[in-house]
């Protein structure tokens, strides 16, 4: 006591090995699966070997992929340029992309404003052979129908 102000006692409490030893453990793994799952959800399109026997199609993202690809069946091999997990609207196309679009016979993409990109992407390119698919060329959004008085569904 120091003139009249008591001070905690303070307790050291000794840590095993083992426990420490446990929580370096739980730690490292919990790093290990951290790595794991974001690694995996940023991985590129697949760099599989391109077969000269399909029609090669780049799909914007994964619903225009799973749309050509359905389509397509064995006769397209169909590379998706937008990663999974990665947002589309704000995903811009890499060199390789570039690259591999040159290298297409097909190119499909949402449109209506979903890939900013694609026509200065488009206009750069030397593949005039190229085919460029808007799926939502001659849709009209839902915004604009309701405008209009229609109901929706």
């Amino acid at each position: 006591m120091i003139s009249g102000i008591r001070m905690p006692q303070l307790r050291c409490t000794r840590v095993s090995e083992s426990g420490i030893l446990r929580r370096v453990a739980l730690a490292l793994c919990a790093c290990l699966l951290f790595t794991t799952v974001f690694v995996g959800c940023g991985t590129e399109a697949s760099d599989e070997p391109v077969d000269p026997n399909k029609l090669q199609v780049m799909a914007s993202f994964y619903t225009m992929h799973d749309f050509a690809q359905k389509i397509g069946g064995e006769h397209v091999q169909v590379t998706c340029m937008v990663p999974s997990g990665t947002e589309p609207h704000d995903w811009e196309p890499s060199t390789k992309d570039i690259t591999r679009m040159e290298q297409a016979d097909v190119f499909i993409y949402n449109g209506a404003g979903m890939e900013h990109w694609v026509s200065d992407v488009l206009a750069g390119l030397s593949n005039k052979k190229l085919i460029s698919v808007e799926a939502s060329q001659g849709s009209e959004p839902a915004a604009q129908r309701r405008g209009r008085g229609r109901s929706r569904p």
